[in-house]
Order: structure tokens, then sequence, then C-alpha cells
């Protein structure tokens, strides 16, 4: 696959049904058992798709076998997700193979986005920090260490599908042990993970570019969590007049 990342990726299986005029709307939560229950032609369309593959909201396909007519269904499947590989198996099913991609490098030489730069900041753990994610590190590694051993044939899996192989292996229900150790798996790396996207240098560091940027800038800034600071960022030894502007996102 191609190491760019996408700004859309679309899933479909088309199917034409001409003279269908009356329609029903489903929320999310009964859409499953609503499809089963009216038996009527269906446009499904999933955003941010790849959410479709855990397994509670890939119960939403649970109707697709019983369709009769397969040209009853349509369906219409969105990401900005680049790693859409390790979801196909689970939305496959309902949505189809992968039909377009389209690229930031695309949508730049259209100018659907404008000129960007992206810099990578290295930025410290504190010592608690350090302390917790070494700690988890040594559990992750001994709990991968023992997976190996317990199912040999995952060494040959390339490592950027592993936690596609891990997520299908924590779902299947023919081993209780192997499925209990490979979702302590993916509960050490997610967190482990955590400590990497909430260190509090993150936050730190944003203030300190800010302090450097014009005092006209327009800012944008995307935390990685929901519970990560947002608001306003204190200016420390600014003057009143500052007009510099941003939000958190």
């Amino acid at each position: 696959m191609d190491s760019d990342p996408c700004v859309a990726t679309p899933y479909f299986l088309m199917s034409q049904q001409a003279d269908v005029f009356n329609y029903n709307l489903f929320l999310f939560q009964t859409a499953q058992y609503g499809f089963l229950e009216h038996q009527h032609p269906v446009l499904l369309i999933a955003d941010e798709c790849h959410h479709y593959s855990t397994d509670e909201n890939c119960r939403i396909f649970d109707f697709v076998p019983y369709i009769k007519n397969e040209h009853a269904y349509c369906a219409l499947g969105l990401s900005a997700t680049s790693d859409m590989d390790r979801h196909a198996d689970k939305i496959g099913t309902g949505l189809g193979k992968e039909i377009y991609r389209y690229r930031f490098s695309q949508a730049h030489k259209e100018n659907i986005i404008s000129d960007f730069v992206i810099f990578n900041i290295s930025v410290p753990f504190n010592d608690d920090e350090r302390c917790e994610y070494a700690e988890l590190s040594d559990h992750l590694s001994k709990a991968i260490t023992k997976l190996k051993n317990l199912y040999p044939s995952i060494r040959k899996t390339h490592k950027r599908f592993f936690f596609a192989k891990l997520e299908q292996l924590a779902r299947q229900k023919s081993d209780i042990r192997l499925a209990e150790l490979a979702r302590m798996i993916c509960f050490l790396a997610y967190k482990r993970k955590e400590i990497v996207y909430m260190t509090n240098a993150k936050v730190n560091c944003v203030k300190n570019i800010i302090q450097r940027l014009p005092e006209t800038a327009k800012i944008i800034i995307f935390g990685e969590r929901p519970s990560q600071p947002s608001g306003r960022v204190p200016f420390k030894n600014r003057p009143r007049k500052s007009k510099k502007h941003f939000r958190t996102i």
C-alpha cells in the first residue's frame, strides 16, 4: 500500500433499484434490527466506516447474508483512516471492496487543501511517565513472548498487520486462553500509547511554539484526547493587545 495518507477511503457495493420512492430512516443502534424487519431495499451510508469493525458495531451488517435480492442493497463507506487493511475483514462483508482512494498529495495538487509542512517534535517524559511506560513495556514484552510460544504462526505476521491479527485472535472463541492473552496485549499497548498521547510535555511544547508565532497568527490545535487541556493557552509575558487567536479541538 502507498504510504501517502488518505483524505477519504470509500467502500461500497453498488446496485440499481430505479423505482424506489418510499423510505425508512433508522438510528444506528436499531438499524440492524430494522433492516431485517422491513425487508425493503437498503441504502447504507457508513461515515468513519473503520469504526464498524468492532464486535458491537459490525453487527449492523448481520442482515446482509439474509438479503435474497442482491440488487436491493447498496452501501457506501467513507473513512479518512489510511490503515484500512486491518479493518477490511470485518467491514468488507457489509461494504464491499475498496473502490476509490483520494490522497493528501492529490488533494494538494488540486488545491483542495492548502500548502502544509509537517514537523515531528520529540518531547520527554517526566519521571512518573517514564516509569509507567517502562513498566508497561516490560509487561507487554513478556505477554508478546508468551503469545509467540502459544501461537507460533504470529511470528510470520508482518508488523503492519500485527494488531489486526491480534484483534482477530481476541475475537475468536475456539481458544479462550489465546483470546484472553490477545486482549491483554491490546490493552497494554493501548495504555502505553496513552502515555505518549497524554504526556504533559506536549502541552508545554505547544505553549512554547505559540509564543514564537507572529502576533496575527490564527491557530488550530488538535489534541489527541478530549481529556487533554482545552481552551485558551496562557501567553506568559505577552502584551495584552496580542491579536493571536487559536482554537483547541
